[in-house]
């Protein structure tokens, strides 16, 4: 009697709401490229114009302050450089005020007024590394090693809250 009431109760009736949650899923996607016009452009032409940025870091005819004047050419500029720096003072690292200091010169001697505006490496272990050394990034990394664990780990917790660890994890990593 279970399984006839069971049977009965997955009709038409109850799939429903299934179906009309499919159907307004596919009714947006259809219409999200019609409201968003040209969004996949955009996103084209930014990957486009790094891609040159990167080619144009390695060129040796191009003036250093054009090729760091872009915000990828500054970037790769100033991470190349820091690299240098910091086998100055692996262990330790140089401090906050040192690292500012030392973009705004880097900036100076490149010519670049995009190195110039910035304050920190966007890339949070070598700005780690910089400011505070091996020991630092240690530390910072650390929390990488600890949301890894208990994210992979079967015996730690609910799936749900080891998928939420992991996407922590990813941010922490990314950023």
């Amino acid at each position: 009697q279970l399984r006839q009431g069971h049977a009965q109760g997955m009709g038409l009736k109850s799939a429903l709401p299934w179906l009309g949650s499919v159907a307004l899923a596919l009714a947006l996607l259809a219409v999200l490229p019609l409201g968003v016009p040209r969004s996949y452009e955009v996103a084209a032409g930014r990957v486009q114009e790094a891609w040159r940025d990167i080619q144009g870091i390695n060129t040796p005819g191009l003036p250093q302050a054009q090729v760091t004047n872009t915000s990828v050419g500054a970037r790769l500029h100033m991470w190349r450089m820091a690299v240098q720096e910091i086998k100055e003072n692996p262990l330790l690292g140089h401090g906050r005020a040192q690292r500012i200091a030392w973009i705004r010169q880097l900036g100076e001697a490149a010519g670049s007024e995009m190195i110039k505006s910035l304050a920190h490496l966007h890339n949070d272990v070598l700005t780690t590394l910089f400011d505070h050394g091996l020991l630092g990034l240690t530390s910072y990394l650390s929390l990488a090693f600890g949301l890894a664990w208990l994210a992979f780990r079967r015996a730690c917790c609910s799936t749900m809250l080891r998928w939420s660890l992991a996407g922590v994890l990813w941010m922490h990593l990314t950023s």
